[in-house]
């Protein structure tokens, strides 16, 4: 008798601490299940994040897009109109005799703002762009056109050639393959614009001024200044 009572309290506390080990594996269970369930979540969350934020970007790089391409594509209009203007002014301003009388020169006209080079038998050989002196200098207050008339070179520089008067107080401004042929006014290279706009000289492209010095000018060739 005695051992069933043992027996049966042992039952009782094995059967107690299964129902207890059953609960503890249930919780644990129900709290594993939650946080997959959070983790799921929060996955999913991030997911639709990432989502939401690559359509955000593509919708700004799409405008961004949209408003480069407008500003390109206006700007080549502009480009494009700008350079069909300067062309056709360049082409009208090369109206040139191809043949002249007495023999060979160098000839600006400040009204087609244009150079022309004739050889020794009065041939044309070769013309460019060209931009002569302004009509009026602030620095200097006064008129800055270029001198009119025949002259001939007399002293040529060579790509270092530099000003010895402008800018004002000390010069310095670049005069590369200068060539002069009147007091201190010279034909060289520089920026051409569709204008005059230097303080006397003759300015023409780079390339042209390099071939005038080593191919054309020499000392004593006549160089005409037309009129304004």
């Amino acid at each position: 008798m005695k051992y069933q009572i043992i027996a049966v309290a042992v039952a009782g506390i094995l059967g107690y601490q299964g129902m207890a080990l059953a609960q503890t594996n249930n919780n644990l269970a129900n709290n594993l299940q939650t946080s997959f369930s959070q983790q799921a979540t929060s996955t999913l969350n991030l997911q639709n994040r990432i989502v939401v934020a690559r359509n955000d970007q593509r919708s700004r790089n799409s405008r961004r897009y949209s408003r480069r391409a407008y500003w390109q594509n206006r700007y080549k209009a502009k480009r494009y109109k700008t350079k069909y203007r300067a062309r056709s002014r360049s082409r009208r301003s090369y109206s040139f005799p191809s043949q002249r009388a007495g023999g060979k020169a160098f000839i600006f006209d400040p009204r087609k703002l244009a150079w022309a080079a004739y050889d020794h038998n009065g041939r044309l050989i070769k013309t460019g762009r060209a931009s002569g002196g302004k009509g009026y200098c602030p620095d200097i207050r006064r008129s800055c056109r270029t001198p009119t008339g025949s002259f001939a070179v007399y002293r040529k520089g060579s790509a270092g050639c530099k000003s010895r008067t402008y800018p004002k107080p000390h010069g310095g401004a670049r005069m590369a393959y200068c060539m002069f042929f009147t007091g201190g006014y010279a034909i060289h290279a520089g920026h051409v614009p569709n204008g005059h706009a230097s303080h006397g000289c003759v300015r023409v492209q780079h390339s042209a001024a390099r071939w005038l010095s080593k191919n054309f000018m020499s000392h004593g060739t006549k160089v005409i200044v037309r009129s304004y």
